[in-house]
């Protein structure tokens, strides 16, 4: 056998101790990604699956997935071809792809998988390796998601009624504003006020009144569409928005919720049954050239409709005062709607409520109130409509 010469002793044995070091590294790396308790595989450059741990075999086989796809030695590049159904992968997969070839350096991505048994939402993080390649990890993120989730059901809708809230409402609102100006359509909203609420939580109890809501808001729920959205924005007052709805098919669904509500009697599991009544009003709701919500206000209620669903002064329905130019109808996206706008359409319906002499007068010394209060609202009403007009509408002249 040959001597082999010092230099070439000298390059076998670097190329011995080159390959054992390598091994030494893959095996670094693959205990590494065992120890991680999230999915996780290395890919070289061209997309190819070097590593993949125990978690992320067992999930594909979980799943029902093609082990030969998403397996050791198979190209993860094309697990992430989008199909007629996830159009949304081929934004994940240009991603992965800048990732691996060091355009990117990281990305995330949320992504739900549902189970037939169970919701699941998983965040997949990926992040270059020098000099191609990248780490991939998938992390079930479903504990977060749901208490994001319930966080934000608690933020945006009535308790009560399961209806938006304010804050929900006027979410949504922005929503529908910003979905008109991109593709265009008419946007109304209805406002709907319980006749008389008052009288029942005063005679029956706040039990009753809490039945009588609930009931108000299932069935304004059964007449309208799934897109369109009921709120409770404070005591009996509702508001139910309507995209893609012109000013006369709103007044005519503003007619069959008034309808709805008065058409049958209310029964409460306390053995009260009572007879309900409502006022609405039509907002129909756009925008100028400046961005600014404008609003233009009208009665539902013809003098047919008011002969069948009487209003609380009896009195037919007349048209509303225009908005006061002192009230900003960028109001309309606040969490409540300004108190001009919405009392004037709820005069036109059902005529002018009677002040509480029990309450202090609004404004008084001492007594601030806040926006979105009753008696504010009614000393706004008050401080925009003449005399002449609030004599018109029913309500005293002062």
């Amino acid at each position: 056998m040959p001597q082999l010469s010092s230099t070439s002793r000298r390059r076998h044995s670097s190329l011995v101790s080159a390959l054992v070091r390598a091994r030494r590294g893959q095996n670094t790396v693959a205990a590494f990604l065992e120890a991680l308790p999230d999915q996780a595989a290395v890919l070289d450059a061209d997309g190819v699956i070097v590593h993949a741990n125990q978690p992320w075999r067992d999930s594909a086989r979980d799943n029902g997935g093609d082990m030969e796809r998403v397996d050791r030695g198979a190209t993860y590049l094309s697990a992430c071809e989008p199909t007629e159904h996830t159009p949304e992968l081929a934004e994940l997969r240009d991603m992965l792809q800048a990732v691996l070839t060091g355009q990117r350096a990281r990305f995330s991505y949320e992504y739900p998988c549902h189970s037939p048994t169970e919701r699941r939402w998983f965040l997949m993080r990926a992040g270059h390796l020098t000099p191609g390649g990248a780490l991939v990890t998938h992390t079930n993120i479903t504990a977060r998601k749901l208490a994001e989730l319930h966080a934000d059901e608690l933020a945006n809708h009535d308790p009560l009624t399961g209806t938006l809230n304010r804050r929900g409402f006027s979410r949504r609102l922005h929503l529908e504003l910003a979905r008109r100006r991109r593709q265009g359509g008419a946007l109304c909203a209805v406002l709907l006020d319980c006749d008389d609420f008052k009288d029942v939580n005063s005679r029956f109890g706040h039990a009753v009144g809490d039945v009588i809501l609930v009931e108000l808001a299932r069935r304004f729920c059964d007449v309208l569409r799934p897109d369109d959205a009921v709120a409770r924005i404070g005591g009996d007052e509702m508001v139910v928005l309507l995209p893609d709805t012109n000013s006369a098919e709103a007044r005519r669904v503003g007619e069959r919720l008034r309808l709805a509500v008065a058409t049958s009697p209310f029964a409460t599991k306390h053995g009260v049954h009572l007879q309900v009544t409502c006022s609405a009003a039509v907002v129909s709701l756009g925008q100028d050239a400046a961005g600014a919500v404008t609003i233009s206000c009208m009665p539902v209620a013809t003098d047919s409709a008011t002969a069948r669903a009487p209003a609380r002064t009896g009195s037919p329905a007349r048209s509303p005062p225009a908005p006061s130019p002192r009230c900003p109808v960028s109001c309309a996206c606040s969490p409540g709607w300004c108190g001009s706008h919405r009392g004037a359409a709820l005069r036109g319906a059902g005529g002018l409520r009677a002040a509480d002499p029990r309450r202090p007068r609004a404004g008084a010394p001492g007594r601030p109130v806040p926006h979105g209060h009753r008696a504010g609202r009614a000393a706004a009403d008050r401080s925009v409509v003449p005399a002449r007009q609030r004599a018109a509408a029913g309500g005293p002249a002062r």
